[in-house]
């Protein structure tokens, strides 16, 4: 359930910043991120999210989602099978 909801989360954000709703692409993305949002580089990457990155609220998302995904590669990579994938 927590994939489905940051997962929509995020489709939701695309979609309200394309329209030019940056209030509610905003929310959207707290929305993704209070589902544990992990995906870095949609966040970094993705054209439609230009006009939300000078904001605060997509900053504080965006550090949230670095630090997970960080905990992440870090549990990931103390497994043999992970660790022989990130070298």
């Amino acid at each position: 359930a927590m994939k489905r909801r940051s997962f929509r989360g995020q489709i939701h954000a695309e979609v309200e910043a394309l329209l030019g709703n940056v209030e509610a692409a905003l929310r959207a993305l707290e929305v993704a991120d209070g589902a544990n949002l992990l995906d870095v580089f949609w966040l970094e990457h993705c054209e439609d999210l230009a006009p939300l990155r000078t904001h605060a609220v997509y900053k504080h998302v965006l550090e949230h989602v670095r630090a997970r995904a960080e905990e992440v590669k870090t549990v990931f990579a103390a497994s043999p099978e992970g660790a022989s994938l990130l070298a």
